[in-house]
């Protein structure tokens, strides 16, 4: 009866504006003090009402990070609070790294979008049904490959059974969907782990660690849960009674995957916030090439099914590599989501 009632775990990173949308805006705009003023009263007024047991939130605005809060609980059994070293599982907004990944080596001309999974993953033997030569990168980023592999995703993403090396050979017996759709799954993101595995040195974990993580300066971000200290992460929760009681977080290394399978500070992602919002700056250094940004918030196909176009509040056009393209009550947004048990992530701007 409770387990429906359970909390949102949510690392909220919100980029409300860039600096020149602002410059741009009417004075009746908030101030940043009245901002952070009233996000504050909000999530304050979730947590007292006991909508949620723990929440980290940070905003960032005209190029700087406004405020970075931590509410609540991550652990309520343990008496553990959520501090701005919690770390938080990104589930699924953990493609946008993926995908930002892929999009630099496009940039860089050694992987563009338009390459075959052939010869992105060579040696792969695949179904016979699935015409193999033209599907592209670009299909797999953007959910519109037409295949679906539950083997692949259930034991990336929650058993672990399979182990990852072994993957490429399921290949063979993924089929080719009956229609064409944009239909969202892992499926796509976890083959693009695959290829990264393959075309970079150390693996598709090595490569964001090198190419994606340690350059944006996300200093605590990583795809390898047992580096971090259990006491630092923020857990699911369910509601007993009167209360918050902590669950197990049934992740390893194993089931951290190149869909779903990063934890990060608060601080990383609100620097993963800006260098999407400002081209590839941050702390006023250029980091990433402005082509490479522009290039994963490009739309790379629309939806095609009433049911993607729809999120919440959110109306979404399609997918780009690793973001949700849409609006938000007219305004152009980017975003990403996920969830894992009773957590949830959201990252947009």
């Amino acid at each position: 009866m409770h387990r429906h009632l359970a909390f949102y775990t949510i690392p909220f990173t919100v980029s409300l504006l860039s600096a020149t949308a602002l410059a741009a805006q009417p004075s009746s705009r908030l101030s940043d003090t009245a901002l952070v003023r009233a996000v504050d009263s909000l999530v304050q007024h979730a947590i007292v009402r006991g909508i949620t047991p723990g929440f980290g939130l940070s905003v960032v605005r005209n190029g700087h990070v406004l405020t970075l809060q931590a509410y609540g609980m991550a652990q309520a059994s343990r008496g553990i609070r959520v501090t701005a070293q919690t770390r938080w599982y990104l589930a699924s907004t953990s493609k946008s790294l993926t995908g930002f990944a892929m999009a630099l080596l496009a940039d860089r001309g050694t992987l563009p979008f338009s390459t075959s999974v052939r010869d992105a993953l060579p040696g792969s033997t695949w179904h016979s049904g699935v015409v193999v030569d033209s599907l592209t990168i670009a299909q797999l980023l953007s959910h519109t490959h037409n295949l679906t592999d539950n083997v692949i995703v259930v034991s990336s993403a929650f058993t672990g059974a399979i182990p990852e090396p072994q993957w490429p050979s399921l290949l063979l017996s993924v089929p080719a969907a009956k229609r064409a759709a944009l239909i969202y799954s892992n499926f796509g993101y976890n083959v693009a782990g695959m290829i990264l595995d393959r075309r970079t040195r150390g693996g598709w974990r090595a490569f964001l660690d090198s190419a994606v993580l340690r350059p944006a300066g996300m200093r605590h971000a990583t795809a390898r849960l047992s580096s971090v200290p259990s006491a630092l992460l923020a857990m699911p929760h369910d509601y007993a009674s009167v209360s918050f009681t902590t669950m197990l977080f049934d992740k390893r290394d194993q089931t951290m995957h190149a869909a779903g399978g990063h934890v990060a500070t608060l601080d990383d992602m609100a620097r993963w916030v800006q260098i999407h919002l400002d081209s590839g700056v941050v702390d006023g250094q250029r980091v990433f090439p402005a082509t490479a940004v522009r290039l994963a918030h490009t739309l790379i196909a629309t939806h095609t099914e009433s049911r993607g176009k729809r999120y919440a509040y959110f109306d979404r056009e399609g997918w780009s590599a690793g973001w949700d393209i849409g609006r938000y009550d007219g305004e152009p947004m980017v975003s990403r989501f996920g969830g894992f048990a009773t957590m949830r992530s959201h990252l947009s701007f």
